[in-house]
């Protein structure tokens, strides 16, 4: 089972390699066509690199900076010390600034800045060429530049001492002639205005273009390529194509001049807006801050402090010193009470008065003492006198006396310490109330002096910041570093010409191979011998297009006669019993070589000393006569007719002794009814006597039915198809014949086959020969040779048939 798996394997696999070797040799065939069309391909190839633009490439490298340093890091260090740096976006990602290198507002600053929206081409010889640097600058206004729509066109040309500008857009045109710089004239789009450079001199033709801004930036981006080197770096790699190396290598530097440009723009904006933001915020927060301290000072001034600490450390020792104060003038304003109680007793009287009590008055205390010091007197005096000595007398009076001034004294020192005590009260009540506020004031001061120093450190921040924002407006560092400034190489990219030129062979060469193995699908006649082979139908004999459009030569082993030979014997095959010798050729169409392969086959049977006989059946075009240069008019319609005996139709060639032929002879007015008499079965039943080989040159079956009726007396049909000639529709006819049994055993006969397609060969010879083929034009009408189906009489390659066989010495 292994072993059939294996088999069918390598019958599939060679079946394969035949197919592709079938392939090969079928476009070795048409190798001419490949050599023809290469070398077109390569003329055209080498004209369009030499006519077309070359095309150069700059390059250039940039690094892009930390965003942090950018002109987001205000605003961030701005609000880092709040913790809020969560609500700012984080470092943009390297695809971003990719993005903004090739956005629109970049490079529509490139266009305006370089003026790429107006394109100027100077006239060499029947061309415009694009040039980078003109001799003459073009400027439209800006409101029409604006509004521009379509491209406007204007060509500049000099005539003697004047120029002229003709202007163009869509289908307006407008002419201006001037006669010296700068010229202002009006065009379909707006007003224009024409400068000539300095030092710059007008001699060609100049085509100025000139296109919206926003229409060339988005040309230009076509040609932009912006990429980064590697996904874990920052640097970023530009690359632009452009006609003009200058042009090319300037549109980059501008590029990233413009980037820088609106980078910086972007962080001034930044730095500006943060500026402005910070001077209303101190304006604010420096309101603000006046209130809270004009707010402490009223509140300080109507709690009268200055510092609450200090305050309070000295109220409650004020207090205390006063409560101090207090108790000794309670003690003293005790003991004067005590002295002034004493002092109004009758037995007290001439009592002495305590002293050091405690009272701290002095003059009382002198008092005191002068009376005691009386009292001591009176006392000494009355141990040695009686009471009613004058002595004694007298010191009475003044101890009265003194006694009056002292509880006077004393009263007065009451009443002083008693408004001294109620004054300590008061101011003692004054402290004790004002440590009693003292939380309550330390509560609502702390409120104020926390918003003061809140106001106060938020001024002090927005100080610093807007010192920061100051210097960042101030700093000019690009975001973009340069690492490879834009440079152009020398030699341009497009267009490459060793590859145009082999793509270009491999292209028209894909194409021919295609067009030789694919043609015929969109071919209405047909081109291959494959596609005979798909009817099924044998094919006895392909005839082989020649070189010099001779037929068969006795001796010769040419092609055309080794193609004779196969054929012959392939009929060979055929009438082996003897029995079938009658042949039929005829064709769907007139120009199918059907009368050549006739008269060649008889000959090349002849060869074999076999008696044959040409019966020429085409009897609305006869031209077999020609064929063998016969003068006679006569033929085997004279015999059908009854007007001629059957030997006198039949010639000799002049080829050899044994190939006769019968001429169709004049063409009948009825020949269809003149086919179908008796006549034509006695005659090839004479025939069959009398010639080993009958063949039978009939007419087109495609086109009249005269074919059809000769059926009944030949064996074989040869149906004759022209390569290149034949339609494909005639090739269901021609099965449907064959299956119907109209015609007898039908075989096909290929004229113009192309032998090498087969990979037929002979000898050494790599040349297959180039065509030959006779044709016929039928149609209703009449011509100069009696009643025919054709008004035009074909020409025929007679004339150099008659040479060659001449030149073998062969009887005319």
């Amino acid at each position: 089972m292994e072993q059939q798996q294996q088999q069918i394997t390598d019958n599939v696999q060679e079946q394969e390699s035949i197919d592709l070797i079938e392939v090969l040799y079928k476009l070795l065939a048409h190798w001419k066509w490949f050599l023809i069309t290469g070398l077109i391909a390569v003329v055209c190839a080498y004209l369009y690199v030499r006519m077309a633009t070359p095309i150069y490439q700059a390059t250039a490298s940039i690094v892009v900076k930390d965003t942090e340093e950018g002109s987001s890091k205000n605003l961030d260090d701005l609000f880092s010390s709040l913790g809020s740096s969560s609500l700012l976006p984080s470092d943009a990602r390297i695809e971003d600034e990719i993005e903004i290198l090739r956005s629109r507002s970049v490079l529509l600053g490139v266009v305006n800045d370089l003026n790429l929206h107006t394109m100027y081409e100077e006239k060499n010889g029947l061309f415009y060429k694009d040039i980078a640097v003109a001799p003459i600058k073009a400027e439209l206004n800006p409101e029409s530049m604006d509004t521009l729509s379509n491209p406007l066109e204007l060509v500049v040309s000099k005539d003697g001492e004047r120029y002229k500008v003709e202007s163009k857009q869509e289908d307006m045109e407008m002419t201006t002639e001037f006669s010296e710089f700068p010229a202002f004239f009006k065009t379909p789009a707006g007003w224009c205005t024409l400068l000539l450079l300095p030092e710059a001199t007008f001699e060609r033709n100049i085509r100025i273009t000139i296109v919206r801004p926003t229409d060339a930036a988005k040309y230009y981006a076509e040609n932009l390529t912006v990429a980064t080197t590697s996904k874990k770096t920052s640097i970023i790699n530009l690359t632009f194509e452009d006609t003009d190396m200058e042009r090319a290598r300037d549109f980059l530097a501008k590029i990233i001049e413009v980037y820088n440009r609106e980078a910086m723009d972007d962080k001034n904006r930044v730095s500006a807006n943060t500026l402005s933001f910070l001077e209303e915020r101190l304006d604010s927060i420096s309101s603000e801050l006046g209130f809270v301290e004009k707010h402490i000072e009223q509140y300080k001034q109507r709690e009268n402090l200055s510092d609450l600490k200090a305050d309070m450390t000295l109220d409650m020792t004020t207090k205390s010193e006063y409560e101090k104060k207090l108790l000794e003038v309670e003690t003293q304003l005790n003991m004067t009470n005590y002295i002034h109680e004493y002092l109004l007793e009758d037995k007290n009287h001439f009592s002495l008065i305590p002293v050091n009590t405690g009272v701290a008055d002095a003059e009382l205390s002198d008092l005191i003492g002068e009376y005691n010091k009386l009292i001591l007197e009176r006392e000494r005096l009355m141990n040695s006198m009686k009471a009613d000595n004058p002595a004694i007398v007298n010191m009475d009076i003044k101890i009265s006396a003194l006694r009056r001034n002292v509880i006077s004294s004393v009263d007065g020192v009451r009443d002083g310490l008693s408004i001294s005590r109620a004054d300590i009260q008061k101011k003692t009540s004054y402290f004790t109330n004002r440590i009693g506020n003292l939380p309550t004031q330390e509560r609502e001061f702390n409120n104020i002096d926390r918003q003061q120093q809140i106001k106060a450190s938020l001024y002090l921040m927005l100080l610093e910041k807007r010192e920061q924002a100051a210097i960042s407006l101030a700093a000019t560092m690009d975001k973009a570093r340069v690492i490879d400034a834009p440079l152009t190489a020398d030699r341009p990219i497009a267009p490459r010409r060793m590859l145009i030129m082999a793509g270009s062979l491999l292209l028209v060469w894909i194409l021919t191979g295609a067009f030789i193995l694919f043609g015929n699908v969109f071919q209405k006649h047909i081109v291959s011998l494959e596609e005979f082979e798909k009817t099924n139908i044998p094919v006895i004999g392909i005839i082989p297009i020649t070189q010099n459009g001779m037929g068969v030569r006795e001796g010769y082993n040419g092609l055309i006669e080794e193609s004779f030979r196969r054929m012959r014997s392939n009929l060979r095959f055929l009438t082996e019993d003897g029995k079938k010798k009658s042949i039929l050729l005829t064709s769907t169409s007139s120009g199918e070589g059907k009368s050549f392969i006739s008269v060649n086959l008889a000959t090349t049977l002849s060869f074999l000393d076999s008696k044959v006989l040409v019966v020429g059946l085409d009897i609305r075009r006869p031209r077999l006569a020609e064929h063998f240069g016969l003068k006679t008019r006569q033929g085997f319609t004279n015999y059908l007719a009854g007007d001629a005996a059957l030997e006198s139709v039949i010639f000799k060639t002049g080829v050899n002794e044994f190939l006769d032929v019968v001429p169709a002879g004049p063409v009948p007015p009825n020949p269809a009814e003149l086919l179908e008499r008796p006549k034509l079965q006695e005659a090839f039943a004479y025939f069959r006597e009398k010639y080993d080989y009958i063949i039978v040159d009939s007419a087109p079956v495609g086109i009249v039915s005269d074919t059809l009726a000769l059926s009944k007396v030949t064996d074989f049909t040869l149906y004759v198809a022209r390569i290149n000639y034949t339609l494909k529709a005639s090739l269901s006819g021609i099965a449907g014949l064959r299956q119907s049994g109209q015609l007898n055993d039908v075989s096909l006969v290929i004229n113009g086959g192309n032998l090498a397609e087969k990979r037929y060969g002979y000898g050494g010879n790599s040349q297959y020969g180039y065509g030959y083929g006779y044709g016929y034009g039928y149609g209703y009408g009449q011509n100069d040779k009696g009643y025919g189906y054709g008004d035009d009489v074909e020409t025929t390659k007679k004339s150099r048939f008659r040479k060659e066989r001449s030149k073998h010495s062969l009887p005319k």
